[in-house]
């Protein structure tokens, strides 16, 4: 678990946090200097409108966002490639999903607040619980316990990822045979190409979770039932870098074709590209990848 601090007032966090939480818009928006004071840390944006396609957490809360608004905000971010977060009370917190529900919109990550509430410990189904307000935190500033993987905010840059280890495999096919890239778009049928590309985005980020779990023991029904001992959670976590790596890979390759095709190469250009693209994206991760098309 990590701590997380927030305030309207960026100068009043200690320059030594290490996660900070700040504004993207509305009255206490932050500067590019309060955000430049924390070069170190982890930086949380936080929209309190939600026709401000910013962010990555929604404020929903009294003079800010409402419930019935989260969902429409949490889809523009999305289609901006952004896993988004959305930030309420504990007493709320029904009220976000049930309109997410109503609208048919899958329920993004919750950073609830509740003073104490249950101290310094997550709510089940949120990544980040507020548990101290200005009364209580010792400064002008909010703190929050945050899960140590929060998709969305954290990557291989800002911590996650780096301790992946390296490995020399071949991505799985399709994505990196030119032939199949090009009869999926050949089809011509976009919500089969759009759902591909969907379930190609999704899955390392699912993945990600699964081995952050393993790798911090905490293992819950949506992981496995049952007892696992710790070879098996080795194993799990060494089976599920490898996906990782994988998935990292077909999703470069992917992107990297399509553009090849978008700019009118031809196959070898293609093919060349989308190898190229999971290269990359492999030795980004720390990777020691060996990718044939």
């Amino acid at each position: 678990m990590r701590t997380m601090f927030d305030s309207v007032t960026a100068s009043a966090i200690p320059t030594t946090a290490q996660l900070v939480a700040g504004y993207v818009d509305g009255r206490y928006a932050w500067s590019a200097g309060d955000w430049g004071r924390f070069p170190n840390a982890i930086h949380v944006q936080i929209a309190v409108f939600a026709s401000t396609n910013a962010g990555q957490v929604l404020d929903v809360e009294t003079g800010d966002a409402t419930p019935a608004q989260a969902p429409g905000w949490v889809q523009r971010r999305r289609a901006a490639g952004v896993d988004p977060t959305v930030y309420c009370n504990t007493s709320v917190w029904p009220q976000v999903r049930a309109a997410f529900t109503a609208a048919g919109v899958a329920q993004p990550h919750y950073w609830v607040a509740a003073y104490p509430g249950i101290g310094a410990a997550l709510y089940p189904g949120s990544v980040a619980h507020q548990y101290a307000d200005p009364v209580t935190s010792g400064g002008n500033y909010d703190l929050s316990v945050v899960a140590d993987l929060w998709p969305g905010v954290d990557s291989p840059s800002s911590g996650f990822g780096s301790g992946l280890g390296t490995g020399t495999y071949t991505p799985l096919p399709p994505i990196t045979t030119p032939g199949a890239v090009m009869s999926v778009l050949d089809s011509q049928d976009l919500d089969a190409i759009s759902a591909r590309v969907l379930d190609l985005f999704r899955a390392p980020e699912i993945a990600q979770r699964i081995a952050a779990a393993a790798q911090n023991g905490v293992w819950t029904g949506q992981f496995t039932k049952g007892n696992v001992g710790p070879a098996q959670a080795s194993d799990w976590v060494t089976d599920t870098r490898l996906l990782v790596g994988q998935l990292t890979a077909q999703v470069a390759a992917l992107q990297a074709a399509l553009g090849a095709v978008a700019a009118g190469s031809d196959l070898p250009a293609i093919t060349a590209a989308a190898q190229a693209g999971a290269t990359a994206a492999l030795a980004a991760a720390h990777w020691t990848t060996t990718v044939t098309a």
